[in-house]
C-alpha cells in the first residue's frame, strides 16, 4: 500500500497494490518540495500520516487480518485437523483447540522461535501457531518507499510515499475475490480520513492461487514409505511450500495428485538469497 503523494501496496500471491495521494500540485523537485513542507509542516496535509493510518488498519499485532470478508472463503476445518473444539466460545481462549495433525509434527514453538531469532511466536500453543503458519491467511507489512530512513536527525517530509504489504492466500480463497475486498476496504478507509491527498491502489503482482492436496492419497503415502525405507524416519506432512503457482498448474492440467518433496532442511530459508550458498557449502 502506498500513501503520500503516492501510495502503493503489494499483495502476494494475490498481488501488489499502490495507493497514491498528492499533497500539493507543485512542479518543483522533490527536494525543494520537501523543504517547503518542512517550513510549513503544520500547514499541508502530509501523505505519511495518511499512509501510516491506512497500514495500521490492515492487520493486528497478533496477525489477525482486519479486511472484512477475508476469512469468509477459508476452507472449513477438515476431519482430523481438530479433535477438541469447545462449543462455548467464552472458554476457547482458556483451552485452545488441539489438533492431531499439527500436534504430531516434529516442529513446535521452540523451532519457530529459533528460526525467527527471538521469542515472538504468535501463540504459545503449538496448534494455534502452526495453523497460523500453514492453513490460515496472513498479511505482512513490508515497507514504505519515499520516506527518509537513513541514520541521522534529518526531518524531511516526503511529498509522496508508497506502502507495500503482502497477503498469503489459502484454500478456498481466490485472487479475484480478495482483490475486490482489499480495494473496497482501503478505498473506504481512505475516504473516512477526509484527506485532500490523492490515493490509488495498484495490483503490481498477483494471480497465484492457493493449493492443497490430500496427504492420504497413495502418491503421498508412497513418498512416505520411500522416506521410511531410505532414511528410517517417518516424514511429517506440512501445508507450506512458498509461492509455487506451477504446482496448481500441474494438478489442474494433468488431473493428478502433486506431492512436493523438500530437498533441504527446514531452516534453509526458502526463496532467500543465501539458500543456494548453504546448499553449496554442504556439498
Amino acid at each position: 500500500m502506498i500513501l503520500s503523494s503516492t501510495t502503493s501496496a503489494s499483495l502476494d500471491p494475490v498481488g501488489i497494490y499502490t495507493l497514491a495521494s498528492l499533497v500539493v500540485p507543485f512542479t518543483r523537485s522533490v527536494f525543494q518540495f520537501a523543504t517547503m513542507l518542512l517550513r510549513h509542516s503544520r500547514c499541508p496535509l502530509q501523505p505519511m500520516t495518511d499512509l501510516v493510518l491506512l497500514m495500521s488498519k490492515l492487520v493486528t499485532p497478533d496477525g489477525k487480518i482486519l479486511i472484512p470478508g477475508v476469512y469468509d472463503s477459508v476452507k472449513p476445518l477438515q476431519p482430523g485437523e481438530l479433535y477438541v473444539l469447545l462449543s462455548h466460545a467464552q472458554f476457547q481462549h482458556l483451552f485452545p483447540p488441539r489438533s492431531e495433525l499439527y500436534e504430531a509434527l516434529d516442529y513446535g514453538i521452540p523451532d519457530i522461535e529459533l528460526s525467527a531469532g527471538a521469542k515472538i511466536a504468535i501463540s504459545s500453543d503449538k496448534t494455534t501457531a502452526l495453523m497460523g503458519r500453514m492453513r490460515e491467511p496472513s498479511l505482512s507489512l513490508h515497507g514504505i518507499e519515499g520516506a527518509f530512513y537513513a541514520p541521522g536527525a534529518k526531518t524531511v517530509i516526503p511529498a509522496s510515499v508508497t506502502g507495500k504489504f503482502s497477503l498469503r492466500l489459502v484454500p478456498d480463497q481466490t485472487p479475484e475475490a480478495i482483490n475486490e475486498l482489499v480495494e473496497a476496504y482501503l478505498s473506504a478507509e481512505f475516504k473516512k480520513l477526509n484527506s485532500k491527498n490523492t490515493f490509488k491502489i495498484e495490483l503490481q503482482h498477483g494471480g497465484g492461487k492457493p493449493w492443497v492436496d490430500d496427504p492420504n492419497h497413495w502418491n503421498f503415502q508412497a513418498a512416505k514409505k520411500a522416506t521410511e525405507s531410505v532414511y528410517g524416519k517417518t516424514p511429517d506432512f506440512t501445508r507450506e511450500g512458498g509461492s509455487i503457482p506451477v504446482t496448481l498448474t500441474f494438478a489442474d492440467s494433468l488431473k493428478k495428485s502433486v506431492c512436493l518433496l523438500p530437498m533441504g532442511r527446514g531452516d534453509d530459508g526458502a526463496q532467500y538469497v543465501f539458500t543456494v550458498a548453504y546448499a553449496k557449502r554442504r556439498n
